[in-house]
């Protein structure tokens, strides 16, 4: 299950917040508000939520960090208040975050990563020649 976020820092919302919050305090609401009254062309987009926040999500991965983007970028991109110029930015940075998901679902597994036992592996005896 994928968690609203907060539109403006990317902090995950309470459980019982409201179904119309967007914000997850007054101060990311006034700060959005200001960034808008400042930037009203909406080139900078309000709702992007980054991987490297300084203040990560406990108990997510990357993936799921992905998926909370994924969800703050479609909710801003179908938002009424997203002004228009704004749309086609936060879409790329959609289909980006998209692409990012599919990427990491469909790599490789290394088996080390999923914790293969490799205590019955023998290694070759070293052999300085062959450098």
């Amino acid at each position: 299950m994928v968690s609203r976020v907060c539109l403006r820092c990317g902090k995950v919302l309470g459980k019982n917040v409201g179904g119309r919050r967007k914000y997850c305090s007054d101060n990311c609401r006034k700060r959005a508000a200001d960034q808008r009254r400042r930037h009203p062309g909406g080139t900078k987009p309000v709702s992007s939520v980054h991987a490297s926040s300084s203040a990560p999500v406990s108990g997510c991965d990357y993936a799921d960090l992905l998926r909370i983007s994924l969800t703050a970028l479609k909710r801003a991109v179908e938002d009424d208040g997203t002004p228009a110029n704004a749309v086609a930015p936060l879409t790329k940075q959609l289909l980006a975050v998209g692409k990012e998901i599919t990427d990491l679902e469909n790599r490789p597994v290394d088996p080390l990563e999923e914790g293969v036992n490799v205590s019955g592996a023998a290694d070759e005896p070293f052999d300085p020649e062959t450098l």
